[in-house]
């Protein structure tokens, strides 16, 4: 499992177990169960296609074919550009203790005793993260306080940040409201006494003065690069990967996998069968990869491995393609209260739609069951 920040000193493997055991048949484990059970089957399937693999005979006109193609990903290597991801540091907390001073320095989480979105720092030294019951949490950590989401704060506060960032790069890109990727190169061209570094840590003192927060960042050559740096130093620091071809083929062999956007629990898990636990891991077995997994995928895996690969954004700031609304609902409410509650959900995502002077092709409706189970239901108007 990827560790978060402020998890360095936590014992992982003690903390899931003790997870698992406090756990055991509720409808969270059971739901994780599920998801285990068809990720094995992945896996499963995974080995069966590398032991045909093994057996096949070597195909040297294949080989060579990928060899070429690795060379003609090399010469794509652009190093010419400067990005600096922002992530602001455990951002719903921090903007929850501004209005909670008398938490700050304990332990807190937001979110719900069925799913939290985010815990403190201190949280974090018991275990506490994001996407685990509150219910499981509070075992972990007794004197965690949970404090409910509060999106209009939490936007409130984005829209400051993004009015600074705005002021180096007009089309930063931002998929959330806590992060964001800035190509910073025009900016740096139109400012010659300014070097990627000192426009950082000027960007980062304007943020903590308007808004009170903290912030990590990172700062490479491509955009995936600076995201995977503003990891390294958190809370409140950044990293900067030097624009050169060894230092970024050196910084990507010691990451593991599970570290690059992109690469999920699922991805991870598929990887490590046959093998691949860091970066430094996927060039010397890319003719394995090639043998078994999708076209689409191996490109991904070979890019990482060169330390050229690049993630796609959907800007908050792009035309929307949806819009939605949610609400968690106590499990004794009855069926009439559920569809009084919809019909409230309706309305203001209705108003939503208004004010956004948008009008609708397709409705979907989403529900999440007590068991954790995804249903969906979808009707397309004319």
């Amino acid at each position: 499992m990827q560790r978060k920040a402020g998890m360095e000193t936590v014992d992982m493997d003690e903390t899931n177990r003790f997870l698992q055991e406090m756990s055991v048949g509720t409808r969270f484990w059971k739901s994780e169960q599920r998801k285990e059970e068809v990720l094995q089957q992945k896996v499963n399937q995974l080995l069966e296609k590398y032991s045909a693999w093994k057996e096949k005979p070597p195909n040297p006109h294949l080989d060579s074919e990928l060899d070429r193609y690795i060379l003609t990903l090399e010469t794509m290597r652009d190093l010419s550009r400067t990005y600096i991801h922002i992530d602001m540091d455990a951002f719903y907390a921090s903007v929850e203790l501004q209005s909670r001073p008398d938490l700050v320095g304990k332990p807190i989480a937001v979110g719900s005793m069925d799913m939290l979105a985010t815990s403190s720092y201190e949280a974090r030294n018991y275990g506490v993260r994001a996407g685990i019951p509150g219910f499981l949490a509070i075992q972990l950590c007794p004197m965690l306080e949970i404090l409910p989401l509060s999106f209009a704060k939490y936007r409130a506060v984005s829209t400051k940040i993004r009015a600074v960032l705005s002021d180096y790069d007009p089309n930063f890109q931002s998929s959330s409201l806590d992060e964001a990727t800035l190509d910073i190169t025009q900016y740096l061209l139109l400012h010659a006494n300014s070097d990627a570094e000192s426009v950082a840590c000027e960007m980062r003192d304007r943020i903590v003065e308007g808004t009170g927060l903290t912030c990590s960042m990172g700062i490479a050559p491509t955009n995936l690069l600076a995201k995977m740096c503003a990891e390294l130093n958190k809370p409140n620091g950044y990293f900067r990967l030097p624009s050169n071809r060894d230092n970024i083929v050196a910084f990507m062999k010691s990451i593991p996998v599970r570290k690059v956007p992109g690469i999920g629990r699922v991805t991870d898990r598929l990887l490590g069968a046959v093998g691949i636990s860091s970066c430094g891991d996927i060039l010397p077995n890319s003719h394995m990869i090639a043998g078994i997994f999708p076209s689409l995928s191996v490109d991904f895996f070979l890019r990482i491995g060169l330390g050229i690969a690049s993630k796609r954004v959907k800007s908050l700031g792009t035309a929307r393609k949806s819009i939605s609304r949610e609400k968690t609902f106590r499990d004794f409410y009855t069926d009439d209260e559920v569809f009084l509650q919809c019909q409230e959900v309706a309305a203001v995502l209705a108003e939503d739609m208004a004010s956004n002077k948008l009008q609708a092709k397709t409705m979907t409706l989403k529900l999440k069951t007590i068991d954790f189970e995804l249903r969906s239901r979808a009707i397309t108007f004319d």
